[in-house]
C-alpha cells in the first residue's frame, strides 16, 4: 500500500508540474486537464494541502480561459480548505 501511495504522489508531482508548464505557455486546456487529474489523485491520497494548491492552479487556468465563474468556484473551494488549516498566508492567495 505504501508503494502505491508513493507512486500516486509521484504522479501528482508530475501532473502539477506539467500543468504549471502548460499554464505558463498559455495552453489552458492542457493545464486544466493536468490539474484535474492532479486534483483527483490528491483527493485519493487525502492530501488536502495539495488539493487546495491544485484548486488554486485550476482557478488561474480557468481565469486564463475567461471562465471566471469556474475560477471563482475553484478559488472558493481552495480558500475553504486553507481555512481548515488556519493557513492565513495561503488564504490571502486564494
Amino acid at each position: 500500500m505504501a508503494q502505491i501511495s508513493n507512486n500516486i504522489a509521484i504522479q501528482v508531482a508530475a501532473l502539477s508540474g506539467l500543468g504549471l508548464i502548460y499554464q505558463s505557455r498559455k495552453d489552458y486546456p492542457q493545464a486544466i486537464a493536468c490539474h484535474q487529474q492532479c486534483l483527483t489523485l490528491a483527493q485519493q491520497l487525502s492530501d488536502r494541502a495539495c488539493e487546495a494548491n491544485t484548486l488554486l492552479s485550476l482557478g488561474l487556468a480557468h481565469s486564463g480561459l475567461g471562465k471566471h465563474a469556474l475560477a471563482v468556484d475553484d478559488y472558493q473551494r481552495s480558500l475553504a480548505i486553507y481555512r481548515t488549516f488556519g493557513d492565513r498566508f495561503s488564504e490571502g492567495t486564494a
